[in-house]
């Protein structure tokens, strides 16, 4: 699974038009296990941005977070990590707390930029500040990657391949944990379904940007998700001791009938305790294979089988 996941994050960014290397790798390794495969194409849209933003006259290293173009002046400084753009939609800088890197954890519909948590400082204490963003529209046609039964799956599984900048935990992860699930046991794919969905990370659907390509299957395929017994989203494992939890569903599955299914669907990912160290790295440069371990895999996986067979 290390190696999966270390192939997946060579072709990072895995959004917009680079999807592509990443599907024809998931698409790859599913046909060594001599299994068919649906496709689900769909058009999708992500922002390209570029900024820049002065404090003082002085130029500070940013990273658009924006959804629409725009200039502002303001020194509206908001946790990225906290503050969601469903609720926050005014101009603003942000910044991820818990990362020294840049993080691009949330984007908001309005003009706006991530900087280092080093620099806050220099934004609190400056005068005057500036800041412009430039944002375009990529088109792509994006994929979701359907393998086993989708005529009355039992379980139906979940894993986007799509990222933010590197992408190992957030969600190679969990995409190499699914491919693995399949290769192994291969006749688990009889009575169960595994989606593997582009556009997670990235889109312009109001009010929720992301999760678009779950949207996309859920369009389509509304009453298997309400037949089946159990929906189970993996996203970011391999980092702490695996667990099913209930919590974050809205940042993991964000559905249009998510408050009807929420009692049937659950995430794979860590104990609740451990997010701290996801947010250490989310969605910028340090999310790498060097942060997840072999035997946190193995047990994820593990766990994920066993709850099949149940």
């Amino acid at each position: 699974m290390l190696e999966k996941i270390k192939t997946l994050e060579n072709f990072s960014p895995r959004c917009g038009k680079k999807e592509k290397d990443a599907v024809k790798y998931i698409e790859k390794e599913i046909a060594n296990c001599g299994l068919d495969i649906e496709i689900q194409e769909f058009k999708n849209t992500i922002p390209v941005g570029k900024a820049d933003l002065e404090a003082d006259s002085e130029k500070i290293e940013c990273e658009p977070t924006s959804l629409i173009s725009g200039e502002f002046e303001e020194k509206c400084l908001i946790s990225s990590i906290h503050i969601s753009s469903r609720i926050f939609s005014d101009p603003n800088i942000n910044f991820n707390p818990y990362c020294k890197k840049i993080s691009l954890a949330t984007f908001y519909f309005a003009p706006s930029v991530a900087i280092r948590r080093e620099d806050v400082s220099k934004i609190i204490k400056s005068e005057e500040i500036y800041c412009k963003v430039l944002v375009e529209k990529e088109r792509f046609t994006s994929k979701n990657i359907l393998v086993g039964n989708i005529k009355k799956p039992k379980h139906i599984l979940f894993a986007h391949y799509d990222t933010v900048l590197n992408g190992a935990i957030d969600n190679a992860s969990g995409t190499a944990l699914c491919i693995e699930l399949i290769q192994r046991f291969p006749e688990i794919v009889k009575n169960n379904l595994v989606v593997f969905s582009g556009s997670e990370e990235l889109s312009f659907d109001r009010p929720i940007y992301w999760g678009k390509g779950y949207r996309i299957f859920e369009e389509e395929y509304l009453e298997l998700l309400n037949k089946c017994h159990s929906i189970v989203v993996v996203d970011c494992v391999g980092f702490a001791s695996p667990e099913f939890i209930k919590s974050h569903l809205i940042s993991a599955f964000p559905i249009n009938n998510l408050e009807k299914l929420k009692d049937k669907i659950f995430l794979l990912s860590v104990k609740e305790k451990y997010f701290s160290k996801l947010w250490n790295v989310y969605h910028s440069e340090l999310d790498k294979v060097d942060n997840i371990c072999k035997n946190y895999l193995d047990e994820a996986l593990k766990k994920l089988y066993s709850y099949l067979l149940s």
